[in-house]
């Protein structure tokens, strides 16, 4: 019974570890106000963090490294493409009449989509680069 009860222990703390090591922090310089999640986020010097916590849904933290703002966002769908070789985590923005929305999170491994406004005629996608934050 002891043995057992090791091994669940040892279990829960990998898990728990997991858990935590999936929670990446990436930084990104965006130039330009944009929409997430209903909330409007000024020009400036973001992270951005995926978690998955106790659930297998994900959470994305977009915080402001400026003002300190942050705002948490569920994404619509989460895909695993399958990444190439050498491409790089961005952040890519559906923009409308100067008015830009956060579209998609793209990591190390997966891709992450959020509800945006319907495209129209003069809709264009802008990209920003995500870099590891290694310093978290």
């Amino acid at each position: 019974m002891k043995t057992t009860t090791k091994m669940m222990l040892a279990a829960a703390t990998l898990l728990a570890a997991a858990a935590t090591l999936s929670a990446e922090t990436l930084k990104a310089e965006i130039p330009f106000k944009f929409d997430a999640v209903n909330a409007r986020m000024q020009p400036g010097a973001y992270s951005v963090s995926v978690n998955y916590g106790n659930s297998s849904r994900a959470t994305v933290q977009i915080r402001n490294l400026d003002d300190r703002s942050s705002i948490i966002a569920l994404p619509l769908t989460v895909s695993q493409p399958g990444r190439q070789a050498g491409s790089n985590p961005v952040l890519t923005f559906q923009c409308t009449d100067g008015r830009c929305e956060l579209a998609k999170i793209s990591d190390s491994a997966n891709v992450y989509t959020f509800a945006t406004s319907k495209p129209g005629a003069n809709t264009r996608m802008a990209a920003v680069a995500l870099k590891s934050d290694r310093g978290n």
